[in-house]
């Protein structure tokens, strides 16, 4: 007959057990990616792994965000970038894993300059106009 002790002694270890199973499951989803720079634009390929199936989420440093799985993102302006990938898959064990780096981007066209005004009659002066 078992004691009550090695009850809970084998109850805990059966925990135990799961939160290791957990913890490693968890431990092999994980976040990733390469990319290319051509000019100002930039192909992110995603080399993230884990089973299940998980959704992505991008934050390309600039205001844009992409949910595709590969994406391509084109700044405006030269400078560095951080980009984080965020992967959430909940078939393996609510996995989420965050990979970020940092993008540089030197050759970014110039914006263009634009030269604007506004007029309107000048209602004190009968030919007079006010720019």
């Amino acid at each position: 007959m078992k004691t009550k002790l090695h009850i809970w002694k084998t109850i805990l270890a059966g925990l135990f057990a799961i939160a290791a199973f957990s913890f490693q499951a968890n431990a092999q989803c994980q976040a990733g990616f390469t990319f290319t720079v051509n000019t100002n634009t930039v192909t992110f390929t995603n080399t993230s792994t884990g089973g299940g199936q998980p959704v992505y989420f991008w934050n390309f440093g600039d205001g844009n965000y992409s949910w595709q799985t590969n994406t391509i993102n084109t700044y405006s302006a030269n400078g560095a970038y951080p980009v984080c990938l965020t992967m959430y898959d909940s078939l393996n064990n609510g996995c989420q894993s965050t990979f970020c780096d940092t993008i540089t981007i030197i050759h970014a066209p110039a914006l263009p300059c634009n030269a604007n005004f506004v007029s309107y009659s000048d209602s004190m002066n009968q030919n007079g106009t006010q720019f």
